[in-house]
């Protein structure tokens, strides 16, 4: 007996995260925040990329992605762990870390913005910490052509914090590097 309804052909996806909750339909991309030659700053998708580099506080980063190729969707809890170090300083030092995302499509939008991470050191030593917050993003249609830009404040004490932004961790005195995973939601 021959089939009334004719084959239909689904389009071949292939989509890589670098990991997944799949009961909520989410696979992660994770982004290194790096410096690149001449002194631009960029969301890479690429651990393997890096420069030796920490950022100082007092001063605002803008972090840039790629564009996307094709149209995705946002949405869930986004995370961004920062690897920051206090130098050593007497009395104490501090360092204050706020970051935003936003989404720039012709015009930018803000995603979300992550609580602010506030650490304070010790005076004899460099006092190394890890950092992650979280911060929930409603469902965003992103376009080709799209790109995440994160935008990191750091603040505190002059001189003495500072951000690492090394991913493939050239920098032995590093404890970690800045990353940021973003949530998109993966047809099922």
């Amino acid at each position: 007996m021959p089939l009334n309804k004719p084959f239909q052909h689904q389009p071949s996806v292939l989509a890589s995260y670098d990991w997944t909750d799949i009961v909520n339909g989410l696979g992660y991309s994770r982004f290194y925040l790096i410096k690149q030659a001449g002194g631009t700053y960029k969301l890479n998708d690429n651990a393997s990329f890096s420069n030796i580099g920490q950022v100082a506080n007092n001063a605002v980063y803008t972090f840039n992605s790629s564009v996307f190729n094709g149209p995705r969707t946002i949405r869930g809890t986004a995370f961004l762990e920062v690897a920051e170090v206090i130098l050593a300083k007497s009395p104490v030092a501090a360092l204050s870390v706020v970051g935003v995302l936003k989404l720039v499509s012709g015009t930018t939008k803000t995603l979300c913005t992550f609580p602010t991470m506030n650490q304070t050191g010790a005076t004899a030593t460099n006092n190394y910490y890890l950092n992650i917050s979280s911060a929930d993003i409603s469902i965003i249609n992103v376009k080709q052509g799209d790109y995440l830009q994160l935008e990191i404040t750091l603040g505190g004490s002059d001189g003495y914090g500072q951000m690492h932004i090394d991913p493939a961790m050239l920098n032995a005195l590093a404890l970690g590097t800045t990353k940021l995973s973003v949530p998109f939601r993966i047809d099922l």
